[in-house]
């Protein structure tokens, strides 16, 4: 069992972020659509309908995550989680490293392993919150820790955003 402050508080960053993602994309969908079309995993065709599907899904995903139905929410981040760590391996190991990764605050820097590792991490960590959750009654303080929480784990998310990019960057360099 978790606990419900755990879970809420998990879940709450995950909205966000895809909340975020989702916002990022919509504002430019035709840049977006060029690098779903540059991971080069589908027909040139598909590129613009498949990335609106992903701006879609990351709405939908972060929408559902703060509803009673958030566990659909949860399932579904943690399939675009997937399928994101699948794109970037398979990429990787084509040796096309030079990609953008089309994520949350990337700076054109290219794909590492590091990208898979990340979405491996967040994937389980979201996968957590379908575990079964405790009946503990949050208290006063508990409600003044998510909000804590969301803002410690998006500066957590940004603080490491910029250090994989600095690594790609300073990789860049060295070629």
């Amino acid at each position: 069992m978790i606990d419900p402050l755990y879970l809420y508080s998990l879940v709450g960053a995950f909205a966000l972020m895809f909340a975020l993602a989702a916002i990022e994309k919509s504002r430019d969908p035709l840049r977006f659509a060029g690098l779903v079309a540059n991971y080069r995993l589908l027909p040139a065709a598909l590129a613009q309908p498949v990335s609106r599907i992903v701006i879609a899904a990351e709405t939908l995903a972060a929408v559902l995550m703060v509803t009673p139905a958030w566990s659909w929410g949860v399932v579904l981040g943690c399939l675009l989680l997937a399928l994101y760590a699948l794109g970037i391996g398979i990429n990787l190991l084509r040796g096309r490293t030079h990609i953008d990764c089309g994520c949350l605050g990337s700076e054109a820097g290219g794909i590492s392993w590091l990208h898979v590792v990340r979405n491996a991490v967040m994937f389980c960590l979201l996968a957590t919150c379908l575990l079964p959750a405790g009946s503990r009654e949050l208290g006063l303080l508990d409600y003044t820790v998510i909000p804590l929480f969301l803002l410690a784990s998006t500066l957590a998310y940004s603080a490491l955003s910029l250090a994989l990019g600095q690594h790609l960057n300073a990789r860049t360099w060295w070629q």
